[in-house]
């Protein structure tokens, strides 16, 4: 990121609501149809029950969606995410992303709650 910004080069944060699982449309009873096929949706599931409990909180304080607040964080670190759409209420959701933003203290815990994942 660092050697983006000095070269004032964007960066695209591509498939940025993780095949779905950062929406709140999937859990353990619901998984994703793809992470099913690849065998690893149930591990994988388990260890984000955290980060998207805290997503939901923070989505619920901006009458926002859990994907509007995953899209906020990926803006706040500098980069253009590109989310996946397959319906209009899905495009209209992830554009309702521009009409706020997240605060310090909100994108402070989604660091928190993220770095285990991002190694």
């Amino acid at each position: 990121m660092q050697a983006c910004r000095e070269l004032d080069v964007s960066v695209i944060s591509f498939g940025p609501l993780f095949e779905g699982l950062l929406t709140g449309k999937h859990d353990n009873d619901t998984p994703s149809p793809l992470l099913v096929r690849l065998h690893w949706a149930s591990k994988r599931l388990g260890s984000l029950d955290s980060l998207c409990s805290l997503m939901k909180d923070i989505a619920s304080g901006h009458s926002a969606s859990q994907s509007q607040v995953a899209l906020n964080w990926l803006i706040s670190k500098g980069t253009l995410p590109i989310p996946g759409v397959k319906s209009e209420k899905q495009a209209a959701d992830n554009a309702a992303t521009m009409r706020w933003e997240l605060n310090g203290d909100k994108v402070e815990a989604l660091d928190t709650a993220t770095a285990r994942y991002l190694g």
